[in-house]
């Protein structure tokens, strides 16, 4: 929804019950570095899709035997146009492409040649190379999560309606200004082992 170029935003925040303590506490923070990011480095978030972002934070730590519960976030952030890129529109895959693109010629014409090891790797790159104004970037991506329950639904193959997610990066902490709400909390459901009775073959003397 927009307002005078201001983009408000509806967003979830997938993670784990610690993690979610410390935000709650003392805001988000940008993460750590990775190279290969979905749309660059920074704070993810699900648009207004709660329950995808729950999926998330199962499929990140489920095998995490510290973490006891999931938990999601809710918060609400306004973006002037200025500093919103929208990956999902033509404009913004329009300027994606002409950023893009002048600047692999600069680093080719510098001497620079790059490879990547994958389409997030490269992607990840040019996106983290924008100018700093935008610090909000938004792309829609296949479903991420525990998806194939859906997905494998006779209605959705015969209509090609598969489970998409829209990622939000926030590139900037300083753009998140409200406070986070826990919206959703889940227990992590913790496999026991079942103890496999030993089989005996009584063998009887014939005399």
């Amino acid at each position: 929804m927009t307002d005078n170029n201001v983009y408000h935003l509806l967003l979830y925040h997938g993670t784990s019950q610690n993690h979610s303590n410390n935000i709650t506490k003392n805001g988000f923070k940008l993460p750590e570095k990775k190279k290969d990011h979905w749309i660059g480095n920074g704070i993810y978030f699900f648009r207004e899709d709660q329950s995808q972002a729950l999926s998330w934070a199962i499929l990140k730590f489920q095998k995490c035997p510290m973490v006891s519960n999931y938990h999601v976030i809710k918060i609400n952030i306004d973006v002037k146009g200025d500093n919103f890129l929208n990956l999902d529109s033509r404009e913004g895959l329009f300027k994606y492409k002409e950023h893009g693109t002048n600047f692999l010629r600069k680093l080719k014409e510098e001497g620079i040649e790059l490879e990547f090891a994958s389409e997030n790797e490269a992607r990840c790159f040019i996106i983290d190379s924008l100018p700093k104004q935008y610090t909000v970037i938004q792309r829609t991506f296949e479903g991420q999560g525990t998806s194939k329950s859906i997905d494998n639904n006779h209605i959705i193959k015969m209509t090609g309606l598969f489970l998409q997610g829209t990622q939000v990066c926030v590139r900037d902490e300083k753009a998140i200004t409200a406070n986070a709400e826990v919206v959703q909390e889940m227990p992590r459901a913790i496999k026991t082992k079942t103890s496999k009775k030993r089989k005996t073959s009584l063998s009887t003397n014939k005399r």
